[in-house]
């Protein structure tokens, strides 16, 4: 392919795909109405029995029902517009409810404790061992800080009445791509 993507000796399903894994952003209205328009003409598509151009051509049909643009001030332009929103406004609001939470714990346990001087030696005698306590918690939280943030984003969205069955967690995201 020598970007031509356009050419009507191209195979339109084969194209589309290899623009889906490689470059979507060569992708634009014109090319998916060029590919449905290549595959609804197409009568030989199953005689063939080419299994590969058959997949491409079922995958290609149901990329372009999921990205043809809608006429402006549509309905379904106004959904996708408000889920993009939706989705933003939710990960602000996670990261601000996160934030509090670290910064409540923070301030609860500088104020919480009241320390007598036995305690007091015996954390300066063992200070080297709570420190490597402490950066092991630590680097433990930093590791689990992103399944953290994607479960209290999941628990958000549900909670503000998101259907369920259009969150997608990043692992069912990419079982979906392949």
């Amino acid at each position: 392919m020598n970007e031509n993507y356009s050419s009507t000796s191209n195979q339109m399903e084969v194209v589309l795909m290899f623009l889906i894994l490689c470059n979507n952003s060569k992708i634009d209205n014109n090319l998916l109405n060029v590919a449905y328009k290549s595959i609804t003409e197409n009568t030989t598509l199953l005689k063939n029995r080419n299994d590969f151009q058959t997949l491409c051509a079922f995958r290609t049909y149901d990329i372009v029902i999921e990205q043809k643009e809608a006429s402006e001030g549509s309905e379904i332009t106004s959904l996708k517009k408000f889920n993009q929103k939706f989705k933003t406004r939710i990960k602000i609001l996670t990261l601000i409810l996160q934030v509090g939470i670290l910064f409540g714990l923070i301030y609860s346990l500088s104020t919480l404790p009241i320390y007598s001087p036995k305690t007091v030696s015996f954390i300066d005698q063992y200070n080297f061992i709570f420190t490597i306590i402490g950066v092991s918690g630590f680097t433990l939280i930093g590791n689990q800080i992103p399944f953290i943030k994607n479960k209290s984003q999941e628990l958000l969205m549900r909670l503000f009445g998101y259907p369920k069955e259009l969150i997608q967690t990043k692992s069912k995201q990419q079982l979906q791509d392949l």
